[in-house]
């Protein structure tokens, strides 16, 4: 059976260093991981996910919010 899936964390939660592991015109990106992942990734063999579960991000700054 073997691996079916993979959750990739796109983000680093740090005060300082945070951000985002994708490309975003609204808030700050480390790197774009997440498309490098995407363009080499083999859809046949398993299901590639995204983790962006979070209530919180030290690193992010409210005022970028649309509340």
């Amino acid at each position: 059976m073997g691996i079916q899936k993979i959750i990739y964390r796109v983000y680093l939660d740090d005060e300082e260093k945070g951000g985002l592991y994708f490309n975003n015109t609204r808030f700050k990106t480390l790197e774009p991981a997440l498309e490098k992942l995407i363009d080499e990734f083999d859809y046949k063999q398993m299901d590639l996910c995204a983790w962006m579960i979070g209530r919180n991000f030290k690193w992010l700054d409210q005022s970028l919010l649309d509340y």
